[in-house]
């Protein structure tokens, strides 16, 4: 292709964002549900900030999208190029719609932000090398608006924004079940769903049949069970905790050269009168380990506190047994086992919908664009400069250098980018 031919496509992208053609270009390319989930974006920007940034919003969205189907389809940006990018997009989106599933006291707003952060810096390295500056950085701007946490919080949370998250919610899982490429989308999904059942499989056992060992084993349960230790049997039963864990820790130096210092730190902070972390120990546990530690005894052995150690975790585990199960903090460990079930129920019930409404014809994608009615001279002028009508402009530009009255697929990694060949 020649360089002038090209840089006429790039002109056509650029004028097609600014009318209705743009629109028609959406439509051919990802039906009306990529209609709908622009225009509930356009709104949601436009409730959240201005009528003004909000056009300019929808404006670069369609830039970047055109510019960059010119790109991959001229083959500048390849579907090798974009592999890096494709697991944190994708990851994004599941995300995204796994939140506005979500209840409201579900939501967090500050993940999805940091997700879309990572998004944004896995896509910048395909525009970059193939764009002027005035371009890339509308991919800054969509995301730092959208991907802002404090809009992120309105728009999650906030009751005035409700039928533009649903919207967004039902039109994104119908676009991605259509549009899923290579089975990447499915695999991301099953292997978010595996990992969620691997999740709940081990916390079931947990509630089910529960160990002070395997609660104490786990960070997330060693900490509730801290928690709860702290609020409801006071600091002394705190220390207990403490004192399994850092003898836990003796026991497992390799080198021993350094258990002599690690067995003196354990006796002083934990054992010693007066200790800043005193724990209870029976008159004969407490008498061996001064014979030994107390005068300074220096041939330090890794049982040297198994005695200790014992008497600390039966304390614990009457405690764990007696009164922890059925706490606040162990209710937080069923309640997780319930969400995770909503969810895949959630999920399930999406999916049972989605196949259901892919079996109604809807034809071929283009023929959703003929419902529009484009007209000669309508929106900022493109078909008056291009000296063809708005239909004819719109079949350019998905048929470019292809030769097919077939829109083609969605780039791969979900066509993040804004592309124009940078000037000589």
């Amino acid at each position: 292709m020649s360089r002038t031919f090209f840089k006429a496509k790039k002109f056509l992208a650029s004028k097609f964002s600014e009318s209705q053609t743009g629109r028609t270009v959406l439509l051919r390319l990802f039906g009306q549900n990529g209609d709908r989930i622009m225009q509930a974006m356009k709104d949601a920007a436009e409730k959240y900030d201005s009528t003004a940034t909000a056009k300019q919003l929808k404006v670069d969205l369609l830039k970047l999208l055109l510019k960059v189907l010119l790109l991959y389809r001229e083959k500048i940006i390849t579907p090798e190029a974009i592999q890096p990018a494709k697991q944190p997009l994708l990851l994004m989106m599941d995300l995204l719609i796994e939140t506005l599933e979500a209840d409201r006291s579900k939501r967090n707003p500050a993940e999805l932000a940091r997700a879309m952060a990572e998004s944004h810096d896995a896509a910048m390295p395909l525009l970059k090398p193939n764009v002027r500056e005035h371009n890339w950085v509308r991919l800054t701007r969509v995301f730092d608006f959208y991907g802002n946490e404090e809009f992120l919080a309105a728009f999650l949370l906030d009751e005035a924004y409700t039928d533009m998250r649903n919207s967004i919610l039902i039109n994104f899982q119908i676009l991605l079940k259509r549009y899923e490429l290579e089975g990447q989308i499915a695999e991301t999904k099953n292997f978010l769903r595996g990992q969620a059942l691997e999740r709940r499989a081990q916390l079931e056992g947990m509630v089910q049949n529960p160990t002070l060992r395997e609660w104490l084993e786990n960070e997330q349960t060693s900490t509730l069970f801290s928690d709860w230790l702290r609020v409801a049997m006071g600091p002394e039963a705190l220390n207990l905790q403490k004192f399994v864990k850092q003898v836990s820790y003796y026991r497992s130096t390799n080198n021993r050269s350094l258990l002599p210092k690690r067995a003196e730190q354990v006796y002083e902070t934990y054992l010693v009168d007066g200790a800043q972390y005193a724990i209870a120990t029976s008159a004969e546990v407490r008498a061996a380990v001064d014979a030994k530690y107390g005068g300074g005894g220096k041939s330090a052995q890794r049982t040297d506190f198994d005695a200790a150690e014992a008497e600390a975790k039966a304390s614990l585990n009457d405690m764990f047994l007696g009164s922890f199960i059925g706490s606040e903090q162990f209710q937080v460990i069923v309640d997780e086992i319930t969400e995770i079930d909503r969810r895949m129920n959630r999920q399930d019930q999406l999916n049972a919908a989605l196949q259901e409404a892919a079996t109604v014809p809807d034809g071929d994608i283009k023929d959703l664009a003929l419902d529009v009615n484009v007209t000669k001279g309508e929106g900022s002028g493109a078909a008056e400069e291009t000296g063809h009508d708005s239909e004819d402009d719109s079949n350019d530009l998905l048929n470019m250098g292809g030769g097919s009255d077939t829109p083609p697929p969605p780039p791969s990694g979900g066509g993040l980018g804004a592309a124009e060949e940078k000037s000589a």
